[in-house]
């Protein structure tokens, strides 16, 4: 019994000793392995270092102290071992990395030169600011957008005024619209058309002023039926100043290239641009005609009387300059200066000629002669009453009373 109780015990501490073996095996394998990889991941960081990117850190320096960590001259010496070995390293470089060293060169170039394009333009919108005056009233109103550049004090206002139709400035103006817009079409006349006046001033306090350079203006009214809406026309003006500053040039008036805002109701904004404040005109709409046979014959002669009055008016200078001498004759000569009135009136004169005036509706023309002693710059100017209007029953009353008189007075005779 106790001999097999002796191997019972043996055989089971060497099985014990087996597993003691094998577990410390596998511990020591797994420590190994522990080591190693705390080892690779700690050096790592310092492997992926780029050289290029690395910087030498000078030494901390202690003036007159014994414990220096590096004397000034082994640091320059060091530093310049560094730099020969990074100018080598960089000579070992593909050139793919020194184009692409290039591209982000340009890239920043161009980069800073949008940034000053950017800034110059931001400057250049900041010194000039868009501003506007603006007038306006039930039935209009008028925007006049400038910047800086036109150098308007800021305390400028601007007024406007729009002629009435039928008034003697509205004709006035008219009368220029219809010549200009007949320039180039012969034989031709305007049989309706639908404009509008407005009178443009800038005031800084009482005095008048005018921008630098060219302002756009905007004119906003009440819908407007138009058909063409791109056939509308903007005609400018020139101020009566300019006239007579300029005297050898003529000013005409000129058609403004002009843009309109349509909707469904019609057009409510015209659109230019304008160099000064003064007179200018709208024309929605234009209706051209030809010309009757009356009407051409009637400025036939208008021309032929216009063309015979320039020699005449010599004749009248040359008569006046003679009847001042006589004035200053002696006193021997007064019978001579009495008649020289009398044979200048006889000269001055006019030879007969025509005065027409026409419109939409009429043509008017007065004939006459020499005895009716009219100044050739005469005008004819021809008024029409509107139905219903105060002048318009006045003297309707005054022609049935005539009528009626002389009804009664036929039967009367009868």
């Amino acid at each position: 019994m106790s001999v097999e109780w002796l191997k019972k015990i043996v055989q089971y501490y060497l099985e014990n000793h087996r597993k003691l073996s094998r577990w410390k095996k596998v511990v020591s394998i797994m420590a190994a392995l522990v080591v190693f990889v705390t080892t690779y991941a700690l050096i790592l960081p310092a492997i992926t270092v780029d050289k290029e990117s690395s910087t030498p850190d000078k030494g901390i320096y202690l003036e007159g102290s014994e414990g220096e960590t590096y004397e000034q001259e082994e640091d320059d010496e060091w530093q310049t071992e560094y730099t020969q070995d990074s100018e080598e390293d960089s000579d070992t470089q593909d050139s793919d990395s020194q184009d692409a060293d290039k591209d982000e060169g340009k890239k920043e170039t161009q980069t800073d030169g949008d940034n000053e394009t950017k800034t110059e333009d931001q400057s250049v919108s900041s010194e000039s600011t868009e501003q506007k005056l603006e007038a306006s009233n039930d039935y209009y109103t008028v925007t006049m957008l400038y910047d800086d550049n036109n150098l308007l004090p800021e305390d400028s206002t601007l007024e406007v005024t729009e002629l009435e139709k039928g008034t003697k400035d509205y004709r006035k103006y008219l009368k220029k619209v219809k010549k200009n817009l007949l320039a180039d079409k012969e034989n031709k006349k305007i049989s309706d058309i639908d404009v509008r006046f407005f009178d443009l001033s800038i005031l800084n306090g009482k005095e008048k002023i005018q921008p630098y350079g060219k302002v756009e203006l905007e004119i906003l009214t009440a819908p407007v039926k138009v058909e063409k809406p791109k056939k509308i026309k903007a005609v400018h003006f020139w101020a009566e100043d300019k006239d007579k500053e300029k005297e050898e040039e003529t000013y005409e008036p000129e058609i403004l290239k002009t843009e309109a805002e349509e909707t469904k109701k019609g057009v409510e904004t015209v659109r230019f641009e304008a160099e000064e404040a003064s007179m200018y005109a709208v024309v929605y709409s234009v209706d051209y005609e030809d010309k009757t046979e009356e009407e051409l014959a009637a400025e036939a002669s208008s021309e032929e009387t216009t063309t015979e009055a320039a020699p005449e008016a010599t004749s009248e200078a040359a008569t006046t300059e003679a009847a001042e001498e006589a004035t200053t004759e002696a006193d021997a000569a007064n019978e001579a200066t009495t008649e020289s009135p009398a044979e200048t009136t006889e000269e001055k004169k006019p030879e007969a000629g025509t005065l027409a005036v026409s419109d939409n509706d009429y043509t008017v023309s007065v004939s006459y002669g020499a005895d009716a002693k009219i100044p050739e710059n005469a005008e004819l100017n021809v008024k029409e009453f509107e139905k219903g209007s105060k002048e318009y029953d006045t003297y309707l009353n005054k022609l049935k009373e005539t009528l009626d008189k002389e009804d009664s007075n036929k039967e009367i005779s009868g």
